[in-house]
């Protein structure tokens, strides 16, 4: 529910406007309490009515509770009591509930917000797993400790969850028990450090080949694609999908670009520096949330790759043609929603469909692993063989050089040229003689 009306003092004032030729209103509330502004929202109008207008309406849909929690970080006394006496089955449910979550307002409200993805999967996970675990019905927050965690644990693998899931279960009720703790809502506090989590698998990433690659590279595509007419039941068709030059330029962008696919989506014609053969990495294209800051803010600055300069420069004589160009454009346009990128799923699938052009049919894709995030690691592998781990991090913009321990980097070629550089004739001493 909205705070009472008398903790929160509005206040009322302009600001010269020079588009408008008049001063605009803005409204402003204020805790009495800490003296802090929770809100400040402008009216878009020189009229003092438009802002009392404006209060009435936000004065009856703000939880100002909510929101001056997330201002000064702290928990009022009445919503403390209130969740350090709710069962865990209902506290991790409504931690993790965008509309409702202290938690969630203040990452949002301190400019940090976390993807609605990664929020909705936390969501459904608590849903799926620990709202309907017995422990956590019956056991207030204030009482959780270790031995509950460790019997949800042996709950879950009971029920034949895989360990890799029970980590992801684990840690979707990490944060709101570590958040909790620190503001006092569990009587003894405790680490997670002491469970002992079930061994995870992880498999090795799935990678094209560089011969793979070079197929892709001397592959002829279309400009623009039609869909293709629907078939009877039954029909298949005889060749796949067709594919488009963004498709192809995404495609490259991954593993000769070093590039995740947000950023690959996110990539504006301003970023690509022909001239000085460099692409700087400014943004990432979030599902749900839009643009966004690269992933763990790992801005940064990739080679030009030769192979890359023509298809895109293709790719933007394309897009003067279909009046899709300008600076500030997406590189990889959206073909039926102005300013806005591919879709996720439409550079995904057009992945897929041009493994099969040059050979590698759904089957084998699914058996080896492949997908567009591969093409990163791809190039991360490359890097690595060519230039070394050290400077291949910098480039991909890994966190450290720990992440290259899942890469193969003995490649095929790689091994290859090893072995012919270990390759040697044992000496003739007496012939030399």
């Amino acid at each position: 529910m909205p705070r009472s009306a008398k903790a929160i003092r509005w206040e009322i004032y302009s600001r010269p406007n020079a588009k408008q030729g008049k001063p605009v209103y803005y409204v402003r509330a204020v805790d009495i309490q800490t003296k802090k502004a929770l809100l400040t929202r402008s009216t878009g109008s020189d009229s003092r009515k438009a802002a009392r207008e404006l209060i009435a309406e936000l004065s009856a849909k703000m939880d100002f509770t909510r929101l001056a929690a997330a201002k000064t970080g702290n928990v009022d006394a009445a919503s403390a009591s209130q969740m350090e006496n709710m069962p865990l089955s209902e506290y991790f449910v409504l931690f993790w509930n965008k509309e409702k979550s202290f938690y969630l307002l203040a990452r949002a409200d301190s400019g940090k917000p976390l993807s609605s993805a990664y929020v909705a999967a936390q969501y459904a996970n608590v849903k799926t797993h620990a709202e309907p675990f017995e422990g956590f019905k019956t056991t207030a927050l204030r009482d959780a400790n270790l031995f509950l965690i460790e019997t949800y644990i042996r709950h879950l693998r009971a029920k034949g969850v895989s360990g890799n899931v029970v980590g992801d279960c684990l840690n979707a009720i990490r944060t709101p028990l570590s958040w909790a703790m620190k503001r006092g809502l569990v009587l003894e506090p405790f680490s997670f450090s002491g469970i002992i989590r079930p061994k995870e698998t992880y498999r090795t990433r799935g990678m094209i080949t560089r011969e793979e690659l070079a197929r892709i590279i001397a592959l002829d595509v279309a400009d623009t694609i039609q869909p293709r007419p629907r078939l009877k039941k039954g029909e298949t068709h005889e060749t796949p999908g067709p594919v488009d030059l963004r498709i192809k330029v995404g495609v490259l962008l991954a593993h000769l670009g070093a590039m995740r696919a947000g950023e690959i989506r996110a990539l504006r014609w301003a970023a690509i520096d022909f001239e000085q053969n460099r692409i700087h990495i400014e943004q990432n294209f979030v599902e749900g949330d839009g643009l966004k800051a690269p992933k763990r803010e790992s801005y940064g600055i990739v080679p030009l790759a030769e192979p890359l300069r023509e298809p895109l420069q293709a790719l933007r004589t394309l897009a003067f043609k279909l009046g899709r160009y300008n600076i500030n454009e997406y590189v990889l346009f959206s073909l039926t929603t102005p300013n806005k990128p591919i879709s996720i799923k439409g550079l995904e699938h057009g992945y897929s469909r041009l493994l099969e052009w040059i050979g590698i049919p759904p089957e084998a894709q699914k058996a080896r692993r492949l997908t567009l995030h591969g093409g990163w690691h791809f190039a991360a592998s490359l890097l690595a063989d060519e230039i070394g781990p050290a400077l291949a991090r910098k480039i991909t913009r890994h966190r450290s050089l720990q992440a290259f321990k899942g890469y193969d980097h003995e490649s095929a070629e790689a091994l290859d040229a090893a072995r012919k550089a270990l390759q040697f004739e044992p000496k003739n001493e007496k012939a030399a003689e």
